[in-house]
Parts: C-alpha cells; structure tokens; sequence
C-alpha cells in the first residue's frame, strides 16, 4: 500500500512546481534554437521557433486563423507593449534566481513534478487519457490525471548528466512562496485523505509514545506535527510537494526560459500557452469562478474516489471526507467560515449532494467581491502558523532559503511575522 502511495508525483490546487519538457516527436510544441541566458533578449527565441503537429488538437487554431490576425493588427501595439512587458518579468526573474545560483551552487531536477492543470494538458496533448476521448484537458478526471499509468516520456538530469535536446525546448517551471505551499500540502494532503499512508505513518513516528505495533490512520495529524516533520528530514527526502525547489527542479540545472509562480498563475500560463501556440486552453482561466466550481467538484471527485482503496476503510467514511472537503474549502476562500457543515449526524453522505450543496454556497456567499475572500484564506493560513515554534519558524527560514532568494519571496513575511516581533528582529 505504501508502495502505491509514495509513487504518486503531483501537486494539488493549490501545489507546487512543475517541470515538463514537452518531448521530442509528434508532440514537440515548442522547438527554441538556443538557451537564453540572463542577459539575453526572449525576443530573439520567439522570432526563430518552429511548432510541431498537435494532432487533432490542432485544428481549431486553423478555424480562428482569420479573427487573430485581424486582431493582432488592429491592436497591434498595445499587444506588443504587453508582450514587452512579460519578457521584461520574466528576464528579471531569471536575473534573480541565476545570481542566487552562485549562493547555491548544485541541485537536481525530478522527473515529472505537476500541478493538475499542467498535467491535464500534457496528458491531453500526448493523448493519455486512458483510452478516453476528452474534448478539453480539463474534462478529465483528476485522479486520473495523477495516478492512472502515464505513457508519456520523463527524463531526470543534472549538470553533468544533461539530455542531447535540452538546448533546443523551450523550458518552463511554476513555483510558490514557500509558507503558503506548505500550508497548502497540508490542506491537501494530511487533512484530505491522501497522504495518510505515506508520510503520514513518518510523521507519526515522531510522536511521543508511538507504539509501531498498533494501527495507525494518521487521519489526526495536526499542522505542526507536519511542519516538524519537515525541518527534520533531510531536504533531498521530503516528499516532493514540499521538498525545497533547488532538490526538485533547481533553476541552476533546470535553466528555464520562464519561471512562473502560483501567485501570477493565470498571466503566465497564458503567457506559456501562447508561445506554445495553445492559447486557447488559456481563455478558461479568465473566469476564475468558473474555475473554482471546476475544483470544487474535481476535488470531491477525487477524494470520494480515494475511499475505493482499502486503506481507508477503517479510518474514515463520507460524511467524515464531507467534513473534511467543506473545512478545505473555507480554507481555500471559497466557502464562508461561518458556513457549518450540516451533515455532521449523518451516516452517509454521496458526492453528488455534496457537490450540489457546496456549489450552491459558493454561489450564494457574500460579499461578492474577491478581497474578502482572499483575506479569509490569508486569515486561515496566518492562524494555523501561529500555533508554530520560533524555533521551528527559523528552521523553515533555513530549509527554504534558497527558494526565497531564487525566487524573490520573502523569509519574513508581515502576515505570518507581526506577532513575532522578538523574532524578526533577531533574525534581521
């Protein structure tokens, strides 16, 4: 069981890095002519790309190819500014991580490390859909896109062990502030059933009194349990949701034309698919409240879908995941805190109501403007911190130190940091 567990390479909503090379074949999207170091102009790359065949993915591209054009030529220098303006970020940011390289020197880059959008598309492209036609990437299951056999082709490389055609892709990778990510993973992972057969049963043995011969759910980990789990475990053995991104895909290897993170999401996916001559799929992320239903339900899907595994059996049931998936989603920022859950008597709960329960809050909540919500989840993650050590908080500033100053974020940020005064100055 754990075997099948600790296989599994992905990371939830809210996750996460990704590193994917769109590979060689009928499926190269993407083709540069050479790597862009940081004091080179992105520009030149666009104006010498060749795009491969999509297969039947392809073809709506051909029916627009009128309206774009017409388009891009009307509004062609507004559009130029704001391509101008993407290459300017992202050239800065690749400034940032490669001068933090010389601080921290090495790294290595897994194989196949995703979040669900990312792992949909490039499962819908390669068409690994398990033998099931999807009209989006979007449309297919979630536990499908992280745990059903992959056929497509993953490479691990270091500097000194680099692939033949990693010159010639167009390289890409998502990162996140390294407090919220955690927080995150938490969420996900140890207070929806996921995790709780993996790293679980390794948090577990860090309590006092663990009895290895009794049965263990680990259906009761707390955050901090967790986040001592983390800062005592070696770097290059943390799972890979929360292991630090110099030993899972370290911009210093991995060289990437474009770093994305989760807090510009939808500006840099649409930024990527562009060039990938997909920017269809990006028109979907315009409407985030779309997008949200689309987890919610997604979410369920897959959590309810877990239940199938005989692990679970004796340690929760669905009206404990009901609980479990509404608590996530008020974390989330989607469902009010003050909303209790009102199935709490029941034996049994089916996906279907919760969906249609869920869904009908979401759509009912107010204020409707997204501040309140976002402060609602920013709120959440500061109280679940605020039960975390100094001494633990200084650890994590340490592990994490190279993604904070690769990637610009900062150690000691004033949502997590104002009651901690003594600390910050300390520290500063």
């Amino acid at each position: 069981m754990v075997g099948r567990r600790t296989t599994k390479k992905a990371i939830a909503v809210g996750a996460v890095v990704l590193l994917f090379l769109l590979l060689a074949g009928r499926h190269v999207l993407f083709a540069g002519k050479r790597l862009i170091t940081k004091t080179e102009d992105p520009s030149d790359d666009e104006q010498k790309t060749t795009v491969g065949k999509t297969k039947a993915h392809a073809k709506p591209r051909t029916a627009t190819t009128t309206t774009t054009t017409t388009t891009t030529t009307v509004a062609a220098p507004v559009q130029d500014q704001l391509e101008k303006s993407s290459r300017d970020l992202y050239l800065k940011r690749r400034q940032t991580a490669d001068d933090a390289c010389f601080l921290f020197a090495g790294g290595q880059v897994d194989r196949a490390v995703g979040c669900t959008y990312w792992l949909s598309i490039f499962r819908w492209l390669h068409n690994d859909t398990g033998g099931r036609t999807f009209a989006t990437p979007f449309e297919i299951p979630r536990y499908q896109v992280h745990y059903k056999p992959k056929n497509m082709k993953f490479h691990r490389f270091s500097i000194t062990n680099t692939p033949a055609f990693f010159g010639e892709r167009f390289r890409f990778m998502f990162v996140r502030e390294p407090y919220s990510r955690l927080w995150s993973a938490y969420v996900d992972k140890f207070l929806l059933p996921d995790h709780w057969d993996a790293d679980g049963w390794r948090i577990l043995r860090l309590r006092p009194g663990y009895n290895q011969s009794e049965k263990h759910c680990a259906n009761d980990i707390s955050f901090v349990e967790f986040v001592d789990y983390v800062t005592k475990t070696a770097p290059e053995q943390i799972g890979d949701h929360y292991r630090p991104y110099n030993y899972l895909c370290s911009p210093c290897v991995f060289r990437p034309h474009v770093v994305g993170k989760l807090e510009t999401f939808a500006h840099d996916t649409h930024y990527i698919l562009t060039r990938m001559n997909l920017s269809r799929l990006a028109n979907q992320l315009s409407d985030s409240e779309q997008h949200a239903r689309h987890e919610m339900k997604m979410l369920i899907d897959d959590c309810y879908h877990e239940l199938l595994h005989a692990f679970y059996h004796n340690c929760t049931n669905t009206t404990d995941v009901a609980r479990r998936l509404w608590r996530a989603f008020q974390i989330n920022g989607y469902l009010p805190r003050s909303a209790e859950f009102p199935w709490a008597g029941r034996t049994r709960v089916e996906a279907g109501e919760l969906k249609v329960l869920v869904l009908k809050t979401y759509r009912e909540r107010q204020p409707r403007n997204k501040s309140f919500w976002k402060a609602q989840k920013e709120q959440e993650m500061a109280e679940a911190y605020r039960d975390v050590s100094d001494c633990v908080m200084e650890k994590l500033r340490t592990l994490y130190a190279a993604d904070f100053a690769m990637f610009d974020y900062d150690p000691l940020p004033d949502l997590l940091y104002r009651h901690r005064q003594t600390c910050r100055q300390r520290t500063t």
